[in-house]
């Protein structure tokens, strides 16, 4: 077994029912892996800091570019990329 040495980052976790949320320096990822839609609190995740969707070409009605607004509901087993304002 080797030693790995890991940079010193700040991290967050957040508890959830079987979602996962982490942080980035310009955006942030939330998964739902669970079998019904999930409300993710972002205001209270992220205090003071907005998002938006990332414009993308699969899915343009989902990732659109439109902002994320303070709440983010999230459809069962999907996950998103949202980029920090």
């Amino acid at each position: 077994m080797r030693n790995v040495a890991l940079a010193r980052e700040e991290i967050t976790v957040h508890n959830a029912a079987d979602t996962f949320v982490r942080g980035f320096e310009h955006g942030a990822v939330l998964v739902n892996p669970s079998r019904r839609d999930f409300t993710f609190d972002l205001e209270k995740l992220f205090p003071g800091q907005s998002f938006h969707r990332i414009e993308g070409v699969k899915t343009p009605e989902f990732n659109n570019g439109s902002p994320a607004g303070p709440a983010l509901t999230l459809g069962e087993r999907d996950g998103i990329f949202l980029i920090k304002n």
